[in-house]
């Protein structure tokens, strides 16, 4: 064998070797799916929408379950927390921006990737005609925590029975989308990630887990004791100009198996080269000192992870965020714990943030069909936004921020839309109207918008006539009825007979 030969055999080898390893980049460049008004909604149907056992519809976001144009909901308990919504005003609304929605994701530019188990970079994919899917599909945001998917499927969406849509290194579930010109069915007990907007219907089999939200066009969502979590994206720590690129990042998080009570040691891997000084596990502060770590990983010991989905945030300080992951706990045999007495020393541990909750309630008290998602609301500290200001109004639990201690100002811009709505806002369990965010506080605040009444019509003034002076032409004798008149009558009476009386008496004898 010549020696050119074993240079190009050796070139090859290289080059596929770097293939595997890093593999070029196969999709377009993603844009984010605007859902507007159907943001709220953990489902929504056209037709009708069908759920079977003990289906479960929360998240940041909003948990409506709504139907539009048709007006059948069965299978829900009353009261459920997010509200159902027949054929109402939000569900028209929420069913018009989800067409929106289904045209944005059809017009962007995307490459040919047919559905599969493996890593994804951010991008928009077209799947191809009948997509299927069957074991792991991994979405890795890069360690971006805004990186974009949009799939785009020809004809239906499938995933098989346990088959698994995941994100890794930052990817958020808000920022995930897949349109289905068809329909799509969700496989037992299977685990998906992202808004999926179907033109005829969605299906989601006995045990399957969705974080996002299941939309059909014109026809019916059918549920079977699911899992559906509807979270808003996290807000997206910002950076001060002029403040070091942040380097850490989070690749995996293990193991998979997590008790359901009690503590768990939870391995982060990826690269830390700044200090971490904060970490959260659901929005709530683990306990400082509880964590230890290295260039390449940090361990944990928590009691604040739990079966199911769960979020890891890891801070240098209260910002910026130095990298976030999600990751999903399946439950584990709990361990066998014999009692052992250790004198306990108090620590006391002061959080380094609060947190603050923003609700959006709109009364239409005269027939008005604004909603939360029709007003922008803005969040301000010493004249600057925080992270995730402006945003939406949501209503529900509302919108949730992690932020440092201090004074915040809220505020609400002008809607050209809905101008004939006056706003105030509430502090809960507070009776002033200044918002002070104190370390480990946890505020609600609630922004009013009122639906003013329509204008009354003017009122015209119309001028009477001017009086006429009757003309007098003789004065009138009193009425003989009058009792006046019949005293006149009997004192001229008595006067006659007095005077006739006296001239006889004074009369001379004849």
């Amino acid at each position: 064998m010549n020696k050119t030969f074993k240079r190009t055999t050796a070139t090859l080898a290289l080059i596929i070797g770097v293939y595997l390893v890093l593999p070029p980049s196969i999709s377009e460049a993603a844009t984010r799916i605007d859902l507007a008004n159907s943001a709220s909604f953990g489902v929504l149907g056209a037709s009708g929408v069908t759920n079977t056992g003990a289906t479960v519809v929360s998240g940041t976001a909003g948990s409506f379950v709504g139907v539009a144009a048709g007006s059948s909901i069965t299978g829900f308990p009353p009261g459920l927390s997010g509200g159902l919504h027949s054929n109402d005003a939000l569900a028209i609304a929420g069913q018009s921006s989800a067409s929106t929605a289904y045209l944005a994701a059809t017009s962007q530019p995307s490459s040919s990737y047919p559905l599969a188990a493996g890593t994804l970079t951010p991008g928009a994919y077209a799947i191809g005609t009948a997509a299927s899917l069957t074991g792991t599909l991994t979405l890795n945001g890069n360690g971006d925590p805004n990186a974009v998917f949009v799939f785009t499927a020809v004809d239906s969406l499938t995933t098989a029975g346990a088959s698994i849509v995941q994100l890794t290194n930052g990817a958020q579930a808000c920022n995930v989308f897949w349109q289905v010109t068809s329909s799509a069915t969700l496989g037992t007990n299977s685990t998906f990630v992202g808004h999926i907007d179907a033109l005829i219907s969605v299906t989601a089999t006995t045990g399957a887990t969705i974080r996002g939200s299941l939309m059909a066009r014109t026809g019916a969502v059918t549920l079977d004791t699911n899992t559906i979590i509807n979270d808003a994206c996290a807000p997206v720590a910002v950076v001060p100009a002029g403040s070091p690129a942040q380097a850490s990042r989070i690749d995996s998080i293990s193991p998979s198996q997590c008790v359901v009570s009690g503590p768990n040691a939870v391995t982060i891997n990826g690269v830390f080269p700044e200090t971490i000084t904060g970490i959260t596990i659901n929005g709530a502060s683990a306990v400082a000192g509880s964590w230890v770590q290295s260039n390449l990983k940090v361990v944990l010991t928590s009691s604040l992870l739990g079966n199911g989905t769960n979020s890891i945030q890891v801070y240098n300080g209260s910002l910026p965020i130095l990298a976030a992951q999600t990751f999903t706990c399946t439950a584990a045999a709990e361990p066998v714990v014999v009692p052992v007495v250790v004198p306990v020393v108090p620590v006391v541990v002061v959080p380094a943030t609060g947190t603050l909750h923003v609700i959006k309630v709109v009364n239409n008290s005269y027939g008005g069909t604004a909603t939360p998602a029709d007003f922008t609301l803005w969040l301000r500290h010493h004249g600057q936004d925080v992270a995730g200001s402006p945003a939406l109004g949501v209503g529900g639990v509302g919108r949730t921020y992690v932020l440092a201690p201090g004074t915040y100002v809220l505020g609400e811009e002008d809607s050209v839309i809905f101008p004939n709505y006056i706003s105030s806002f509430k502090i809960v369990g507070e009776n002033n109207g200044t918002i002070v965010l104190a370390a480990g506080e946890d505020l609600t605040v609630i922004q009013y918008n009122n639906e003013l009444p329509p204008l009354m019509a003017p009122v015209t003034t119309v001028t009477p006539p001017a009086a006429v002076t009757p003309t007098e032409t003789g004065g009138l004798l009193p009425k003989t009825s009058t009792p006046w008149f019949n005293l006149l009558f009997i004192g001229i009476a008595i006067m006659v007979v007095g005077g006739v009386a006296l001239g006889l008496k004074r009369s001379p004898k004849i």
